[in-house]
């Protein structure tokens, strides 16, 4: 898993690194995760933008989110992207369940 940070106005150090991978880590579980990136941005240090793209095998995911707080819009983004990977995930999965099962119905 290849992990980038990039800071618009913003100094990425060590701490805010440090959380963000270990809040990333509780997604280690899901599939084939091949790229993360991470765009923190900050406006007039009152507004803080995290945005993350996450590249699996099958899909693409991007998340954005705002907040007064950095480390706050870091734990909300990943925290929608959890959600948004599950959905597809069960997606995905319900598909194959699907046409691993198909029932036959006659019309007669």
């Amino acid at each position: 898993m290849n992990v980038e940070f990039t800071g618009r106005h913003v100094e990425v150090t060590e701490p805010i690194r440090k959380f963000a991978l270990d809040r990333l880590e509780r997604m280690r579980s899901l599939p084939d995760i091949i790229d993360v990136h991470f765009i923190l941005t900050s406006e007039n240090n009152q507004r803080y933008i995290a945005e993350v793209n996450l590249k699996t095998r099958d899909d693409f995911h991007n998340c954005t989110d705002t907040t007064s707080e950095l480390y706050t819009s870091i734990a909300s983004v990943l925290d929608k992207l959890e959600k948004q990977v599950q959905k597809s995930k069960s997606k995905y999965l319900k598909q194959r369940r699907t046409a691993a099962n198909p029932r036959v119905i006659d019309a007669e």
